[in-house]
C-alpha cells in the first residue's frame, strides 16, 4: 500500500456534471429511505458504479490496498466507510450519506474488499476481506450531521494516511507492523495471503537484480556499461513509481540500497552520483526499515494475532475480538468415534467461497450424523455437553468406537494457531482449548476445571425439526450455542412467531429482510404483527397469517428464525451476522421445489454464515459450488473415507448427479437393477470366487445382458466388461480421482480394441488363404 494523492485526478462531481445530478437525486432518495421508521427492504445504491473509470485512473488500475494490478476491468468500487452497515456498531445504519462521496471511494480487488478465506504466509488460515468492517477509536458518526473528524479509523486509508510509516516488508514479501492500525489493516485485508506475498517477493527480486547489476556496471566507469546501467536504473525507478504494482516494497528496499550506495561510494564516482540524485525522489514517500525495526514489527504482529485469538464471548472485549475477523471451520479430524475409525475433512483445500458451504453425501450408515455430532461436542461448550449427559441423551461410552480405548475430535477454526480438541473416554471426556486450558466432564456430568465457552455462534439441527408444541422459548444451556435438536429429535424449534412478534421494530425489520430473501416474498408485500402472531399483507390489501402458509413455507420460516434468534445474541445487524450452522438432512420436510432452492436462498439471506449439512437428495446440490461437497463412502474393509476431490455439481443434470461419484447409483431405472448391479460388481471385484459365486455371477451377467445393461453388440459388451471390472475394483478401494480412473479405462479399452483388430485381421487373413 502506498499513499495516493486524490487531487491527482479531477473529481468526477465537479462543475455540475450529469453524474453530480444523479448523485444528488440518489442521495435524496437515500435520505428519505433511511429516515423512515420501518425498513423491511434494502436500499439499492447504483450511481457510485459510475465512478469506476476515475477510480481506475486514480489508482493506476491496481488495488488501492494491496497494489495488485487488475488484468481487465476487474475491481470492486470500495466504500472506505461502508454504506449499508457497520460490523463494529450494530445499530449503525451504515455511512449511507457517503456512498457516492468521491473522498470515500477507492478501488479494491475482490480479496481485499469481499469477505473470504485465505491461508496466510505463515500457514495459518484466516478469514479476510473488509466487507462491512470499519473499526475506529473515538466517537462514531451516525448521520450526515455528525463530524467525521471525531473518528480515528483503525483501517489505513491510502489517500489520507502514510502507509509506509505503518507497514514493514521483509525480503520474503511478508508484511508486519509496529502499530495497532497497521496490524488491523494487515489482518482485515489479508495482506499476507500467499499469492500476494509471492508477488511482492518476486517484484523485489526483479528490482534488486536490476539495481545491483546497474551498480556493478556503473563502478566500471565504461561508456558502454554506463549506458546499459542508466537504462537499468530507469527500469528500477519505474518499479518504485506510483503506477507500478507492489511499489511499497520496492521503495522500502530502495532506501536501504541508497544508504548502502552512499556509504560505499559517496561522491567518489562521477557515474554513481547521478544515480543517487535521481533516486532521491522516493526518499520522501518511503520509510526506512532497519533490521531492528523489522524485528520489532514482526514481534508486534505475532503478539497481535495471538491476542485476537484469546477471547471469550462472555465479555464485551471478547465479542470485539471475535468480530475482528471471521471464525469458520477449516479442518475436521475424527478418530474412533462410533463407526468412524478415522476421517479428515480439509475445508482449507476445498472451500471456494466465503464462509461457504460443505455438503456431506453418503449412504446410510457411513457416519454423516456422527460427524456432525462430533463437531458439535467440540464447539458447543461444556454447558451444552453437560445438559446432554444429565438429560440422558448422551452416553459417553456409546461415543467410543468398539475396541478402542478412546475417541478423538479436533476442529481447527480460522484465527487460531491450534485446534480445539476433545478426547472421549468411556467414563469422561477431556476438552483442550487452543490456549492449552483443559476441562474434564465425567459421565455423570460433573465439570472439573474451567468450563469452556463457545468461541463462535453455533447451532445444530437433526433430521427431525419439529415445530414448537407450546409457546415457550427454549432455555439454552449456553448463551451462544444450541445443539440439543441434533441429538434429540423430539426437541422442538423455538416458537418462531412468538419470538418474532416480541422483537423491537428495528430488529423485526432486519429479520424480515432475511425472511424476504429466503422466502422470495414479493417486494410490495410486508410482514406485520397481530395479536402475538405474524402475517403477510399483500399488495392487494389482503392479510395472510404465517400459520396458513404452506407446510414448506412454515418449515423454512421456523427453522430460519430459530437460527436468527441465536445470531441476534451477538449480531444485532443480521446483514453482518456470522456463525456456524449444522443441519442433518437439510432436505427433510421440503418439497422438491424447495430442495432445489434452499441452499441458494440461505446463501443469499445469510452470506456470512458457514453451513455444514447432509443430504440424500441431488436437488439440494443446486446452489452448491465446486469445492463444497464431500462424499463419505465405505470401503471393502468397512473403513469410511471422505472424498472431496470432486467435480462441480453445477455441471451435472439431476439424473447425472445420481449416477455420478456424488451419489454412486449404477442405474436410475429400477431398484432391482440397482441391486443386481451391486452384487455383480461385488463378485467382479473378488480375486477368487467359489463355484456358487461363479454361478451367481454368470446368472447376473445373463440377466443384465437380457435387460440390455451390458451392451447389445460384441463391441459394446467388450467395452462395458472392461469398464465394469474397473468400477467394481474402485468400489472396494480407496478413492481415486475421476481423471485417473478415466485414464485406466482408456488403457483397458485401447488394449481390447487392439486385440479385436488383431482378431479381425486374422479372420480376414484366413479367408484370403
Amino acid at each position: 500500500m502506498i499513499f495516493i494523492d486524490r487531487n491527482s485526478v479531477t473529481n468526477p462531481l465537479s462543475d455540475g456534471t450529469a453524474l453530480a445530478m444523479k448523485v444528488g437525486l440518489e442521495n435524496r432518495r437515500a435520505a428519505e429511505f433511511f429516515s423512515s421508521p420501518s425498513r423491511q427492504r434494502r436500499f439499492d445504491f447504483t450511481v457510485y458504479r459510475q465512478f469506476k473509470p476515475a477510480l481506475m485512473a486514480l489508482f493506476s488500475n491496481k488495488c488501492a490496498y494491496c497494489e495488485s494490478p487488475f488484468m481487465s476491468s476487474d475491481g470492486d468500487i470500495e466504500q472506505y466507510r461502508p454504506k449499508s452497515s457497520v460490523v463494529e456498531a450494530p445499530d449503525h445504519p451504515g455511512y449511507w450519506w457517503l456512498a457516492n462521496d468521491w473522498n470515500n471511494l477507492l478501488i479494491a480487488c475482490h480479496f481485499c474488499n469481499r469477505t473470504g478465506s485465505q491461508v496466510g504466509a505463515d500457514g495459518i488460515r484466516e478469514m479476510i476481506g473488509k466487507g462491512n468492517r470499519f473499526p475506529i477509536l473515538g466517537s462514531r458518526a451516525m448521520s450526515p450531521a455528525d463530524d467525521l473528524d471525531g473518528e480515528l479509523p483503525l483501517l489505513l486509508d491510502p489517500t489520507r494516511d502514510r502507509p509506509e510509516t505503518h507497514l514493514v516488508y521483509s525480503e520474503s514479501g511478508y508484511v508486519s507492523s509496529e502499530t495497532e492500525r497497521g496490524n488491523i489493516t494487515i489482518s482485515l485485508l489479508g495482506l499476507n495471503r500467499p499469492a500476494l506475498v509471492q508477488q511482492r517477493a518476486e517484484t523485489l527480486r526483479r528490482y534488486r537484480d536490476l539495481f545491483q547489476t546497474a551498480e556493478k556496471l556503473l563502478t566500471t566507469e565504461g561508456p558502454f556499461e554506463s549506458d546499459i546501467a542508466y537504462r537499468m536504473r530507469d527500469d528500477a525507478q519505474q518499479m518504485a513509481s506510483y503506477q507500478a504494482p507492489y511499489a511499497a516494497i520496492v521503495r522500502q528496499f530502495m532506501q536501504a540500497d541508497l544508504r548502502r550506495l552512499t556509504s560505499a561510494h559517496g561522491q567518489s564516482s562521477s557515474e554513481v552520483v547521478p544515480v543517487l540524485s535521481s533516486l532521491q525522489t522516493f526518499q520522501s514517500v518511503s520509510s526506512t526499515a532497519t533490521p531492528a525495526r523489522q524485528k520489532r514489527a514482526e514481534k508486534t504482529s505475532r503478539d497481535f494475532r495471538q491476542r485476537m485469538a484469546d477471547y471469550s464471548l462472555s465479555t464485551e472485549d471478547g465479542i470485539r475480538r471475535y468480530k475482528s475477523q471471521r471464525r469458520v471451520i477449516e479442518k475436521i479430524s475424527i478418530r474412533n468415534i462410533r463407526a468412524l475409525s478415522e476421517i479428515n475433512v480439509n475445508l482449507v483445500a476445498m472451500e471456494s467461497a466465503p464462509g461457504g458451504w460443505l455438503m456431506l453425501l453418503g449412504e446410510n450408515g457411513t457416519g454423516k450424523s456422527t460427524a456432525l455430532q462430533a463437531v458439535s461436542l467440540v464447539l458447543a461448550g461444556s454447558a451444552n455437553v453437560v445438559g446432554l449427559i444429565k438429560s440422558g441423551t448422551l452416553e459417553l461410552r456409546d461415543l467410543v468406537r468398539s475396541g478402542a480405548r478412546s475417541g478423538h475430535v479436533e476442529i481447527k477454526l480460522s484465527g487460531f494457531d491450534k485446534p480445539h480438541r476433545l478426547t472421549v473416554f468411556r467414563n469422561r471426556l477431556e476438552f483442550f482449548a487452543p490456549s492449552g486450558e483443559k476441562t474434564i466432564i465425567t459421565r455423570s456430568g460433573t465439570v472439573e476445571g474451567t468450563s469452556w465457552i463457545p468461541q463462535t455462534v453455533f447451532v445444530a439441527y437433526g433430521a427431525t425439526r419439529l415445530l414448537p408444541r407450546d409457546n415457550a422459548l427454549t432455555n439454552d444451556p449456553d448463551e451462544y450455542a444450541r445443539i440439543d435438536n441434533l441429538f434429540d429429535p423430539f426437541v422442538p424449534l423455538i416458537d418462531a412467531q412468538q419470538w418474532l412478534s416480541k422483537l423491537p421494530a428495528n430488529y423485526f425489520d432486519r429479520a424480515v429482510r432475511v425472511l424476504r430473501d429466503l422466502l422470495a416474498i414479493k417486494e410490495e408485500d410486508t410482514f406485520f404483527k397481530r395479536a402475538g402472531k405474524i402475517a403477510v399483507r399483500t399488495s392487494g390489501g389482503s392479510s395472510i397469517p404465517v400459520s396458513r402458509l404452506s407446510d414448506g413455507y412454515q418449515t423454512v420460516f421456523a427453522a430460519t428464525l430459530d437460527i436468527l434468534e441465536m445470531l441476534y445474541r451477538i449480531w444485532p445487524n443480521l446483514e453482518d451476522a456470522e456463525g456456524i450452522v449444522l443441519i442433518d438432512e437439510i432436505d427433510a420436510h421440503l418439497h422438491p421445489a424447495w430442495q432445489m432452492q434452499i441452499v441458494g436462498r440461505l446463501r443469499r439471506a445469510l452470506p456470512g454464515v458457514q453451513f455444514i449439512a447432509t443430504t440424500h437428495q441431488p436437488l439440494c446440490l443446486r446452489g452448491i459450488r465446486a469445492g463444497e461437497v464431500a462424499v463419505m463412502r465405505r470401503l471393502g474393509d468397512g473403513q469410511i473415507e471422505v472424498v472431496s476431490d470432486l467435480p462441480s455439481p453445477e455441471d451435472f443434470l439431476v439424473e447425472q448427479l445420481l449416477t455420478s461419484e456424488f451419489f454412486g447409483l449404477n442405474s436410475t431405472v429400477d431398484p432391482k437393477t440397482e441391486e443386481d448391479f451391486d452384487r455383480y460388481y461385488m463378485f467382479l471385484a473378488m480375486e477368487e470366487r467359489s463355484e456358487e459365486q461363479e454361478r451367481e455371477l454368470s446368472a447376473l451377467t445373463i440377466s443384465l445382458h437380457d435387460r440390455r445393461q451390458l451392451g447389445t453388440t460384441r463391441r459394446e459388451s467388450l467395452y462395458l466388461a472392461a469398464i465394469d471390472k474397473i468400477i467394481a475394483e474402485q468400489k472396494t478401494r480407496p478413492y481415486q480421482p475421476h481423471q485417473m480412473v478415466q485414464e485406466l479405462a482408456v488403457r483397458e479399452i485401447s488394449e481390447i480394441f487392439d486385440n479385436l483388430v488383431d482378431e479381425l485381421d486374422n479372420e480376414a487373413g484366413g479367408d484370403r488363404v
